[in-house]
C-alpha cells in the first residue's frame, strides 16, 4: 500500500483543490453556502426548461467517471465543449452549450446531458432531464459573445435554482460555471454573481 499524495488527500477531504493534471488548476475560492433559505419561490421557469429561450439541442455525452467532484465535472464538460466545437470546425463562439452538474444518490457527481444551441443564436436551453432540487449543484455553459460574467438571465437562473434548493430542504450551493474562450472556467454563485468577473476559475485549455 502506498502513501497518498497531497492532491489525493485534498480530494478525499473534499472542497476545492488544486489539480495539476492536464494543465487544469482549480483555485480555492472560499465560496461556501450558508443554507439560510432566503428568497421566495424562485422556481419559476427553470423546471420546465424556460431559461434564456433560443436554440434547442438534445443530449450529449455524460461523464464516464461520475465519482469526480463538481469542479472536475465542470472541467470535463469544458473539454467536451471545446472538442465538439473543434469537430464542427469552429470555436466556442459559434454555438452555446450547457449541461447541469448533479449529485448522485451515493454522493458522487455526474454531468447531465449536454444541450446545444442553434449555430450563431447566442443562446441555449439547458436539458433539465433528471434535474431536481435535491440533486442539482451547478450548471456549466459557454457564452458565444465571449463574456465571462453572468447576464441578467443567468443571475436570475442562479437565484431561481438556489431558492428552489432551499425551499425544498436542500443546503447545497448552486454554481454557474462559465467557459471563456481563453480555456478558463469562471465560477459564480449567489454571493458573487453581481460582482463582476469572478476571481474563481478553473484554468486550462
Amino acid at each position: 500500500m502506498r502513501e497518498l499524495t497531497m492532491e489525493e488527500l485534498d480530494l478525499v477531504a473534499g472542497g476545492l483543490q488544486t489539480y495539476d493534471g492536464d494543465g487544469i488548476t482549480i483555485v480555492d475560492d472560499g465560496i461556501g453556502g450558508d443554507g439560510d433559505g432566503d428568497g421566495a419561490d424562485g422556481w419559476d421557469g427553470w423546471w420546465d426548461g424556460g431559461y434564456d429561450g433560443g436554440g434547442g439541442g438534445g443530449g450529449g455525452p455524460t461523464d464516464p467517471q461520475p465519482d469526480y467532484g463538481p469542479d472536475q465535472q465542470a472541467r470535463d464538460a469544458a473539454q467536451l465543449f471545446f472538442q465538439a466545437a473543434a469537430a464542427e470546425g469552429h470555436d466556442l463562439a459559434y454555438r452555446e452549450r450547457a449541461a447541469f452538474i448533479l449529485r448522485n444518490d451515493d454522493g458522487s457527481y455526474s454531468l447531465g446531458p449536454i444541450a446545444e444551441g442553434a449555430p450563431l443564436s447566442g443562446s441555449v436551453s439547458p436539458n433539465t432531464s433528471g434535474v431536481t432540487p435535491w440533486n442539482v449543484v451547478g450548471m456549466i455553459q459557454n457564452q458565444s459573445d465571449g463574456s465571462i460574467t453572468p447576464s441578467a438571465s443567468e443571475t436570475a437562473l442562479i437565484t431561481s435554482y438556489q431558492n428552489a434548493i432551499y425551499d425544498n430542504g436542500g443546503a447545497q450551493e448552486f454554481r454557474l460555471y462559465v467557459v471563456g474562450g481563453d480555456g478558463k472556467i469562471y465560477v459564480y454563485d449567489k454571493d458573487n454573481m453581481n460582482s463582476g468577473p469572478s476571481n474563481t476559475e478553473i484554468s486550462g485549455g
